[in-house]
């Protein structure tokens, strides 16, 4: 039909047909995937042209030049180079190849594309995790031996302790409580951790505000939001400079602290929440791979049935745990 290249919906069989591709959310590689971009390397953050060795330059990357389809397609099509794109012959994959038509000449609206970050999910577990490991790593084994201790009594009551790879709820858990479970045990750079402690709390817990909500202006939530970013950024230069950390900022504390409070100002981080479906997600891996319904066309059944009683057997397991439909 050729929607990729005209602004005007196409009729079929009486019937209009347009596109319309607002943009695209997920997970860091969802979104560098999107744009065709590389998935690792010093050119993976896919907001602005910068490389990760920028990131302890405020001003650099706040000044850099925004990535974007167009600002892609029209270095292709002058034949620069491109050195972010995994394969930059042709273009990202939704271009279909096409260098000469302008992303606003296309029914499918790319010139607005717009790469939504993850923030209330794979964002906050990232940077939850990577500050918490910055003062862990720090301890003796009798220290962590102390934290893992304290996170298997209430009101954590995790009795594995502590663990490289926990899910996002108990690396919230374990930062909110981090004064009760963490801090006790920190002996170096305790003011340190508690300076970031706070501003990374700041930032966690504003992504999750109601903005409908009257008690705070917009103009106040996302003033509070770029100051704590501020913050936060000044402390991690701040380590790196005095060599308590080393090697480069993680792509997670980087997108928190210089897009984080840009996203901020244009959308609820709470709609951009992938969590759901990512649920849904993996029950249609489990179906593909051992689904009994030999039907493809019935495949969304298969899924949302299977999806309903699995809910359903949780929810009597609690019941018999004495937990409750919450267990």
């Amino acid at each position: 039909l050729n929607l990729q290249l005209t602004t005007q919906p196409v009729t079929l069989n009486g019937i209009e047909f347009s596109l319309k591709y607002k943009g695209q959310k997920g997970d860091k590689h969802n979104l560098q995937n999107a744009i065709g971009h590389k998935m690792s390397g010093g050119y993976r953050y896919v907001h602005a042209e910068i490389t990760i060795d920028d990131a302890f330059d405020i001003l650099k990357v706040t000044t850099a030049a925004l990535k974007s389809l167009e600002r892609i397609r029209l270095k292709l099509l002058n034949g620069q180079e491109v050195p972010y794109l995994s394969c930059d012959s042709s273009g990202p994959a939704i271009l279909l190849g096409d260098l000469a038509s302008s992303t606003a000449e296309r029914a499918s609206d790319l010139e607005g594309m717009y790469l939504h970050e993850d923030y209330n999910l794979h964002n906050r577990t990232g940077i939850l995790k990577s500050l918490c490991w910055i003062f862990l790593e720090k301890m003796t084994k009798k220290q962590q031996e102390e934290v893992s201790k304290r996170m298997a009594d209430p009101p954590l009551s995790k009795s594995t302790g502590f663990k490289q790879y926990m899910d996002g709820k108990n690396w919230l858990s374990l930062a909110a409580f981090f004064e009760e479970i963490i801090l006790p045990s920190i002996t170096r750079y305790r003011p340190e951790a508690q300076h970031m402690h706070y501003a990374m709390m700041n930032i966690v817990c504003l992504s999750m505000v109601d903005v409908s909500c009257e008690k705070y202006t917009e103009r106040q939530l996302c003033l509070a939001m770029h100051t704590s970013a501020c913050y936060l950024w000044l402390i991690l230069i701040d380590l790196q400079q005095r060599s308590i950390t080393e090697g480069e900022m993680s792509l997670y504390k980087l997108t928190a602290v210089a897009q984080g409070p840009v996203d901020y100002e244009k959308e609820d981080f709470r709609n951009t929440n992938c969590q759901q479906l990512e649920h849904l997600f993996c029950a249609a891996k489990r179906v593909v791979r051992h689904h009994t319904n030999h039907q493809q066309s019935d495949m969304v059944d298969e899924v949302l049935q299977r999806d309903f009683y699995e809910a359903q057997e949780r929810a009597l397991f609690a019941a018999r745990r004495g937990r409750g439909e919450g267990g």
